[in-house]
């Protein structure tokens, strides 16, 4: 094996540590999914856990702009949500 060739298998296996226990890591909270939300609040009616997420609301110049990426935002954390606190999908 020529120089180069450790130098660059030794290059992917330092980037791999790094990088893998960082793919492992789970949110906590909500919060934790993007840093778009503002906050989330939660409140129980008639037996039914209602989650309200409230983003930040920079996300472009005119209207239809902002709503396109809100909703994109929205669509990303439901999906996170989806997989990571599945108890708590009743309503959103």
């Amino acid at each position: 094996m020529g120089r180069h060739m450790i130098i660059r298998l030794a290059l992917i296996v330092a980037v791999s540590l790094f990088i893998i226990p960082g793919c492992e890591q789970r949110p906590k909270s909500i919060e934790d999914l993007s840093h778009k939300i503002r906050t989330v609040s939660y409140l129980v009616e008639n037996n039914v856990k209602i989650v309200r997420i409230e983003l930040d609301g920079v996300f472009g110049r005119d209207e239809a702009l902002y709503f396109f990426r809100a909703y994109q935002e929205m669509y990303k954390i439901l999906r996170k949500i989806a997989v990571y606190f599945p108890d708590e999908q009743q309503l959103v």
